[in-house]
């Protein structure tokens, strides 16, 4: 289990840095055999050792499997209006973006052989991915809101949302596997 926990976060951490539609496609479809993996051992080591820890981690998981995609949207909705950056720097994080998904766009998907036109398509990603990245930095560094808001890791606990149900409430939730229906109640 730590080995997926520590995948998990790192899916948390790139995630954000996937901006065409194919590219985040791709990851998401990548990014739900990891987390479904996690919650199946995260399940397993409950059965096995009736510890509330994994029982968390698995709920974790089943939710995180399912709001990826809506959480990245809302994420980054909720940074915009909470997160008092200047439009110049959205709308410089949107250039970047579009000019990044442009450019991935027209690279042929898998192609090992690389013409001249293509290195020089690569040259330029890797340029934007710098850039992109050093943005990143900086509104972590001096838009610490925003940051959290847009890039940060989806934060579910079991436990906690139990404990603000009254009595005659009950939580109950579930995932579907290839193979197996996990409910939480």
């Amino acid at each position: 289990l730590p080995i997926y926990s520590i995948a998990v976060d790192l899916i948390n951490r790139y995630k954000a840095s996937y901006f065409s539609e194919n590219s985040r496609l791709s990851f998401v479809k990548g990014q739900s055999r990891i987390i479904t993996k996690s919650l199946i051992v995260a399940h397993e080591l409950y059965e096995l050792t009736d510890d509330k820890i994994y029982l968390d981690k698995a709920f974790y998981f089943a939710e995180m499997n399912k709001a990826s995609v809506l959480n990245s949207i809302l994420n980054e909705a909720n940074a915009l209006i909470k997160g008092n950056v200047p439009d110049s720097l959205i709308a410089y994080e949107k250039e970047i973006s579009g000019q990044i998904n442009f450019l991935e766009n027209k690279l042929p998907a898998g192609q090992i052989e690389l013409n001249t036109t293509d290195q020089d398509l690569n040259s330029q990603l890797i340029d934007l991915y710098i850039k992109r990245e050093k943005l990143i930095n900086y509104f972590e560094n001096n838009y610490r809101g925003f940051f959290r808001l847009k890039y940060g890791q989806l934060n579910i606990n079991l436990t906690e949302i139990m404990s603000k149900l009254d009595d005659d409430e009950i939580l109950l939730e579930y995932c579907l596997t290839d193979s197996l229906l996990y409910t939480f109640c």
